[in-house]
Order: structure tokens, then C-alpha cells, then sequence
């Protein structure tokens, strides 16, 4: 019988992952962020496919078609394909986490025949490419919601010929496709999955596969350009400056067209509640996505300590409330 040991840091190809026996942590710590951490990940997690389902029941129905409708459907969707792609490649970790606890470092035949296999390990690749293009697809049709809404109480006479069903339906699917496209170096040219290992268990043969990075990945300028300035540029720079900015003015104008309010009309009344409620859903996508976004970014660049790693690592929680999020 062959086993194959896991070891407590690994080095590939110049990066270092650390595990929590780097940090020399015990049992309870490994309890904490296995389990208790995991069992809130998934919590959430469910909370948000709950929220996604009525989401996509209430604004599907006939009578509220309208542009804010197409674009809060699609966000439904993508929300939850971040929210389901998340918990399926963070799955895994909960079975190794309960293993280190109980102090068994060492593969087992769970891990072998069904974690570590090739269809596993390619789903969770797929996986992960598509929760990014979902994640970018989020923050983008946010913005092209809090655009949409600017323009319905800045330009309210108008609104109807600038945010038509037809045109916001073509920018969504812009949005969409801008979002593949993004990611896309995630799924063909930056990553791809090897066998690269042979165990043998109990007289049957397991080839265990894993997730390598490509040369391209680590060529300097790919890396600085894309995987950093490209990442922090256009996935959290952009989109988070301008939603915050739209939503300060909109903010702004609403407080006084409400000092107006006998002038106006039922349908403008309606409009406001509407941008309102939605400034409101933004402020909690803006305090959940800076806080990704810092994590994320924090990825980048080298820690000074594995405790600070380990330290993010647990505080990032990968928050799935609004596409939880994210590293990088």
C-alpha cells in the first residue's frame, strides 16, 4: 500500500501556500475556520439563493417588465452562479479540514476516488472561471443599474428613450460579454489540469489530478499587466469609483426633487421609491465588494507573515451575500 503524505507548505513554481500548521495553530483554530466559518459561508450562501429565487420569481412577472427588471434578473443570476460556483470549489476544504483536526495528514480514499479525481478537478476549474465572470458580471450590471436609475431622476422626460427595454437589454448583454471575455484567460490559457501523481490504495490504482498554472501565467509582464492592473483597474477601480460617485449625485438629487414633492406625479413618486431602495442595495453590495476587493488585491503582493496571510484568509470569508466573493 502507497501513501501520499501532505505536506504542511507547499512550493510550486515559485509561490507559496500556506497551511495552518505553518502558523503552529492547534485543533480549535482548525474547528473554527473549518467548520464554524465553513457552516456561516454556506449559511449565507443559502440565504442569498433564497433571496436570488424570490428575486427572479417577483421580477420575471409580465406586469413589472421594465429595464430595471432585465437588469435585476440577470444580476439574480449571476449572483447565484457565484454563490453556487463558490460553495462547490470551498466544499472540498471542509473534508480536509475535519481530517487535520482529527490529526490525519495523510490521503485517504475519499480524497483519492472522489475529490482528486479528473471530472472533480475539472468541474472546480470550470467552476472557477465561471464564478469570476459571474463576480465581474455583478459588479458591472450594478453599475449599469445605478447608471439607469441617474439618468431616470436626472432626466426623468427622457428616460424612456435613453433606458428603453431594447437598449438596456443590449448593454446587459454587452456586460455579459465583456464579462466572459474578462475572465476568459481563466478558463483557456492561465491555468489547466495534469495528473500528477499515482497512489495506490488498498491494490487499486488512483491518479490523483491538480490545477497547474501555465508560463504564461508567471511571465512578468502578463503578470503585472494583467493579473494585477487589469484586476484592479477594471474588476474594483472602476466599477466601485463609479457607483459611488452616481449614487453620491443621485443621493444628492433626490433629497431635493423630496422637497418638491406636490409637483410631482404618481409615476415620478414611484421612480424615487424605486432608486431609493436601490441606493440602499448598493451601499450593501459597495461595503461587501471594497472589502473583497481589499482582500482580494491583497493577494497581489507578498505578505510579511504567514499569520497576516492565514489572517485574511479567515476574515475574507469568502462573502457570498452578493457574490461573495473573492480573491484573485
Amino acid at each position: 500500500m502507497s501513501f501520499l503524505p501532505l505536506r504542511l507548505q507547499r512550493r510550486s513554481e515559485g509561490r507559496t501556500v500556506y497551511f495552518a500548521h505553518d502558523l503552529n495553530l492547534k485543533g480549535d483554530v482548525y474547528l473554527l475556520y473549518g467548520f464554524i466559518v465553513l457552516l456561516i459561508r454556506i449559511s449565507v450562501g443559502l440565504l442569498g439563493l433564497v433571496g436570488n429565487t424570490f428575486s427572479l420569481v417577483v421580477w420575471s412577472r409580465p406586469h413589472l417588465k421594465s429595464p430595471s427588471s432585465v437588469i435585476l434578473l440577470v444580476l439574480a443570476v449571476s449572483d447565484t452562479l457565484v454563490i453556487l460556483c463558490g460553495l462547490w470549489v470551498d466544499l472540498p476544504d471542509a473534508y480536509g479540514f475535519l481530517g487535520h483536526y482529527k490529526g490525519n495528514l495523510m490521503l485517504d480514499y475519499i480524497q483519492l476516488k472522489y475529490e482528486m479525481n479528473y471530472y472533480t478537478v475539472w468541474s472546480m476549474f470550470v467552476s472557477r472561471a465561471v464564478y469570476f465572470m459571474a463576480w465581474t458580471a455583478s459588479m458591472y450590471l450594478t453599475l449599469l443599474l445605478t447608471v439607469e436609475r441617474s439618468v431616470c431622476i436626472f432626466n426623468p422626460f427622457r428616460f424612456s428613450e435613453w433606458c428603453s427595454y431594447a437598449r438596456t437589454c443590449k448593454f446587459v448583454l454587452a456586460v455579459v460579454i465583456f464579462s466572459i471575455l474578462c475572465n476568459l484567460g481563466k478558463l483557456c490559457w492561465e491555468r489547466r489540469v495534469i495528473g500528477f501523481y499515482k497512489v495506490i490504495l488498498d491494490g487499486e490504482e488512483f491518479t490523483m489530478y491538480k490545477e497547474v498554472e501555465t508560463k504564461l501565467y508567471h511571465n512578468p509582464i502578463y503578470a503585472e499587466v494583467v493579473l494585477v492592473w487589469m484586476v484592479i483597474v477594471l474588476k474594483y477601480l472602476v466599477p466601485l469609483t463609479c457607483i459611488v460617485t452616481l449614487n453620491t449625485i443621485t443621493y444628492i438629487k433626490l433629497k431635493k426633487v423630496n422637497k418638491e414633492r406636490l409637483t410631482m406625479t404618481e409615476a415620478q413618486k414611484n421612480d424615487n421609491k424605486l432608486t431609493r431602495m436601490i441606493i440602499y442595495v448598493v451601499l450593501e453590495f459597495l461595503a461587501f465588494s471594497s472589502f473583497t476587493a481589499f482582500a482580494g488585491t491583497s493577494n497581489l503582493f507578498p505578505s510579511p507573515t504567514a499569520s497576516c496571510w492565514f489572517l485574511i484568509s479567515v476574515l475574507q470569508i469568502k462573502i457570498l451575500v452578493r457574490g461573495n466573493h473573492a480573491g484573485i
